[in-house]
């Protein structure tokens, strides 16, 4: 029997099936994340002039409906968008294993519905990875990818929030070191990246007087940047299903007069 093609390799051939689909649930959440600031901004240029323009001033003089869309516009520009996003891929994914397409349209409403998941998500995992990478890198990595397989531990079983986090912690032992590799490597992409793009970025700068080149090359390895977050989801993804396999109980061996299978 041939080998099976390694993780690597099985992510680039599903995402190379469905390419588009993938770019919308990738890019979606943070289109919305950062069109929320905008429109926050839109608001206070139009809002009536206080003096001095004092920050506690201008939060008193608003309504508790704005406030709110203030609070959710920061919540939605920290780590929400990413959960969504990997919710979406992580479906398409689990689907793709099962060779069933799912339509897109399903797949957003799902990740509109997730919202609220996220968001406590956010609290439970996002915090804490967030202040362990800003410590120290290495704790935060080990932390995201502790919790790496939650997502696609909820959608496979059908789980609510706190029975995926018993689920996901309970299998990443089994696959703790590919998932770690994985995102050692994205991490290393993300740093390469972002000193190759700045230096680019400069160069633009100094050719042209128009901000909208030099922003375009930001733009530009942003939108790869969450490719390349959906390829890593996809390989999440298998290394659950992996994990969710080897979990599985043994196959007993068939005896005369009973059925085989596996134990009821």
């Amino acid at each position: 029997m041939e080998p099976r093609p390694s993780v690597f390799k099985r992510s680039f051939t599903m995402l190379s099936a469905r390419p588009a689909a993938y770019a919308v649930v990738a890019i979606i959440p943070y289109v919305v994340a950062i069109g929320l600031p905008i429109l926050i901004g839109r608001m206070i240029h139009l809002k009536p002039a206080v003096e001095n323009w004092d920050p506690v001033s201008l939060w008193r003089s608003m309504g508790w409906g704005e406030r709110l869309l203030i609070v959710l516009a920061f919540v939605a520009s920290a780590a929400v968008p990413s959960y969504v996003a990997a919710r979406g891929v992580c479906r398409m994914a689990l689907e793709q294993q099962k060779d069933v397409c799912i339509p897109l349209g399903k797949v957003l409403l799902d990740m509109l519905r997730f919202i609220p998941t996220a968001v406590l998500y956010f609290v439970m995992i996002g915090i804490p990875s967030y202040l362990g990478g800003s410590c120290f890198v290495v704790p935060g990595l080990l932390i995201t990818t502790s919790c790496a397989l939650i997502v696609p531990a909820g959608i496979d079983g059908q789980l609510g929030p706190l029975a995926a986090v018993r689920r996901g912690f309970s299998l990443i032992k089994r696959v703790y070191g590919g998932v770690l590799t994985v995102y050692v490597c994205f991490l290393i992409l993300l740093i390469v990246g972002q000193v190759v793009v700045s230096n680019i970025a400069g160069v633009v700068a100094a050719q042209s007087d128009s901000p909208a080149a030099m922003l375009s090359t930001f733009g530009v390895w942003f939108l790869i940047m969450l490719m390349a977050m959906a390829l890593v989801n996809i390989m999440v993804t298998l290394f659950y299903c992996e994990a969710r396999d080897t979990d599985a109980p043994p196959l007993m061996p068939d005896v005369p007069g009973g059925t085989g299978g596996r134990p009821g």
